[in-house]
């Protein structure tokens, strides 16, 4: 079995684990401060603990760096390291322009909606809970025009409103059709919290993306624990004063953590279900990273349908639901609308990114109308992912885009290995092959890209006799190349920063053809006619 299968099925198996063992505490009696046997309802202790368990993946993500630092056993008696000087060692070395600080206005925006997501799935059905988090698509959308001035296509309007359609078949069936399992008190109510939830959540992935894409750096994992970090610490701060304010947690207080503790003391499924909770999280965050940049997002999207259909079918074998005809409706449209949205369904009369032609020179079509659309439909349609990388400016915003959306690995080894190329003194060749080998190929690469194996242990082989030639990653960087022409950059052609490159180059006048590419190393001649 292949690790993209393992990985995938192990973060189907984490995400449902996460929302189930939540549940099960939610629903579980144990004898509380007061000696009296009630349901552990403790929502802010469960999000400080979930908040907990990002955290770890901070220091997973510390430990990785501490052991990359160090070359393996194996290679220490066979590279020969030389000293970088600290010219060499600045041009080799990832820049951090970033504090983590930066985390600290996400971390409050998760923490209020986890805080309420677990409200409402003490409420509501757990299937329930997990299908109506996808109205954080709709709210994202909305807010990604209103405040970072995107466009959306007609396939992601359609695909919102067909997600709305679904929310509302799995709403209704819920409050007309209560399936008389155990643990949801208050339907209707846990509905609402959980939709509001949603909002707050994509106020948290807008203002992320506002302030947080601009820095460079930032690893996904790296993200996860900084935010499960500040989560943490703001909330266990709170859990303070909330249990000195009046609520409904025993004792009459907002939240009681003290009798949390006492409840975990007192019954071994709560433990497992709080324990399962905080080290779910931790390896869900870390498989969905992985997933994401070993194969794709939209795969990860699926995967992450499959975890709501898993955690439906969990909770109908166990009784803690029964089946409602309206909910197995509403599923596929959400399922459906979510594909639309992100454009893996196509709409047949719909405009999207077509595969690119293999040309150099992006000829005067390429900027205007051609039959069959409109000029804003057309226009940059036969720019190819090759073009995009010789121009500077090209470069510079698809790298952009790859960072923001999981692949800074990728156009970051295609750059290093432009780089590699161009050195001809064999020593600092052997160091810039040391330093990629250790960046990105390494099984201990903090940047790890996605190779095949015999691949992988070719260049492992050729380095353990120091035999850095200049051809040395010149297949693996066609590897990463096709891997990019066909995940990001279709992607890349549909989003602003594609329309940003466009306008750009049609300010300028007549074309442009200048020696450009400095980014990588090597200095290349192209056109790019304009008009």
């Amino acid at each position: 079995m292949s690790s993209a299968v393992v990985t995938s099925v192990l973060m189907v198996i984490t995400g449902s684990i996460n929302t189930i063992s939540t549940k099960l505490a939610d629903i579980t009696a144990s004898k509380n401060i007061e000696g009296d046997t009630k349901d552990f309802n403790h929502p802010f202790f469960q999000a400080a603990c979930m908040f907990f368990g990002e955290l770890c993946c901070l220091i997973v993500f510390k430990l990785s760096q501490l052991r990359r630092s160090r070359p393996p056993p194996a290679e220490r008696g066979r590279l020969q390291y030389v000293e970088i000087t600290s010219e060499e060692h600045e041009e080799l070395t990832p820049s951090h322009n970033w504090s983590p600080v930066i985390f600290l206005l996400p971390a409050c925006c998760d923490l209020t909606a986890t805080s309420l997501m677990y409200i409402g799935l003490g409420w509501t059905y757990a299937s329930i809970f997990q299908m109506l988090r996808g109205s954080v698509m709709i709210f994202t959308g909305i807010f990604s025009i209103i405040f970072l001035g995107r466009k959306l296509g007609k396939h992601q309007w359609i695909g919102m409103v067909v997600v709305m359609a679904g929310l509302a078949l799995v709403g209704v069936s819920s409050v007309l059709e209560p399936s008389g399992g155990e643990g949801a008190p208050n339907p209707l109510g846990g509905i609402i919290v959980i939709i509001i939830a949603q909002l707050v959540q994509a106020t948290q992935m807008v203002v992320e993306e506002k302030f947080l894409t601009k820095y460079e750096g930032i690893e996904p994992l790296q993200a996860v624990g900084w935010e499960g970090f500040w989560g943490f610490l703001v909330l266990s701060t709170l859990l303070v004063p909330m249990y000195w304010i009046p609520g409904t947690a025993t004792g009459g207080r907002l939240e009681n953590a003290l009798d949390a503790f006492v409840q975990i003391g007192n019954s071994y499924v709560v433990m497992a279900a709080i324990l399962g909770n905080i080290v779910s999280i931790g390896f869900f965050n870390f498989f969905g990273v992985t997933v994401t940049r070993t194969i794709s997002a939209t795969t990860r999207m699926v995967l992450d349908s499959v975890r709501t259909l898993v955690i439906w079918i969990f909770s109908l074998m166990i009784g803690w639901e029964k089946f409602q005809y309206m909910q197995a409706i509403g599923f596929p449209f959400l399922v459906l609308g979510m594909f639309i949205y992100n454009g893996s369904i196509k709409i047949p009369g719909l405009a999207y990114p077509e595969p690119e032609k293999e040309e150099t020179d992006v000829k005067a079509e390429s900027w205007t109308a051609e039959s069959g659309g409109g000029y804003e439909e057309n226009r940059g349609r036969n720019i190819t992912l090759e073009d995009v990388l010789k121009s500077q400016v090209g470069f510079q915003l698809f790298s952009k885009y790859c960072k923001e959306n999981n692949s800074g690995e990728n156009i970051g080894f295609w750059a290093a290995i432009q780089d590699y190329r161009s050195i001809t003194d064999e020593e600092r060749r052997l160091r810039k092959a040391q330093n990629v080998m250790n960046n990105y190929i390494s099984s201990h690469a903090i940047h790890q890209v996605n190779l095949p194996a015999k691949l992988r242990r070719r260049i492992e082989e050729q380095m353990e006799v120091n035999d850095a030639d200049a051809t040395l990653y010149d297949e693996a960087q066609a590897c990463i190349y096709g891997l990019m022409k066909r995940d990001v950059f279709p992607r890349f052609k549909a989003s602003p920063s594609f329309d940003e490159l466009l306008d750009i180059l049609e300010q300028m006048e007549g074309y442009e053809h200048k020696q450009i590419g400095n980014q990588s190393g090597i200095t290349t001649s192209v056109t790019l006619r304009v008009g």
